[in-house]
This record gives C-alpha cells, sequence and structure tokens, in this order.
C-alpha cells in the first residue's frame, strides 16, 4: 500500500468522486481500492492512469468514480504497481 486512508464516514451507499491532487513527472498507473468496515464489499480499480503534470512541482487534481457502501469505517487505498508512487498532497472524497 502506497497510502491509505482509514475511517471514512459514508453516509449512504452510492458511486462517490475521489479527487486526487498530486504530482508527476512521468505518468503512473496505480490502484485504487476501496473497502466498507465489514470488508463485504472491495471495489479494486486497476491501473488508473495519473497523467504527467508537468513535474514534481506542477500539480494536478484527477477525479475518480468509487463505489462505497454507507458505514463509519471505509477505507481507500492507493497502491502503486512496479512504478513508483506520484506526490500526493492530498484528497477528497464528494458525492
Amino acid at each position: 500500500v502506497w497510502a491509505r486512508v482509514d475511517g471514512i464516514y459514508i453516509p449512504k451507499d452510492a458511486t462517490y468522486t475521489v479527487r486526487i491532487h498530486y504530482a508527476s513527472d512521468t505518468p503512473r498507473a496505480l490502484g485504487l481500492v476501496s473497502r466498507n468496515d465489514s470488508a463485504v464489499t472491495v471495489q479494486t480499480l486497476d491501473n488508473v492512469l495519473f497523467p504527467a503534470t508537468g513535474g514534481l512541482n506542477s500539480w494536478q487534481t484527477l477525479a475518480v468514480p468509487v463505489d462505497f457502501d454507507a458505514g463509519d469505517l471505509a477505507d481507500l487505498r492507493i497502491v502503486a504497481t512496479s512504478d513508483q508512487g506520484v506526490q500526493l498532497d492530498w484528497l477528497r472524497i464528494e458525492h
């Protein structure tokens, strides 16, 4: 796991937009994994393309639709593949 956020409150079952603010000198394919507190539902998005931003001091925001089940303890993971991860600044989950 390259980056992980635990204990996310999800008010209702839905597809949410995960906005990830990052910088990267080259395009990178990373995975996103969402999971609810009981681990009944796991969604894995393999090879999510994070386009190059123009350098490590140039930031962009990528929007990715992710399914979440309602609950108090959901988590989201950004998983590096054989590539290294991007330079992560922040992420926001919106509905």
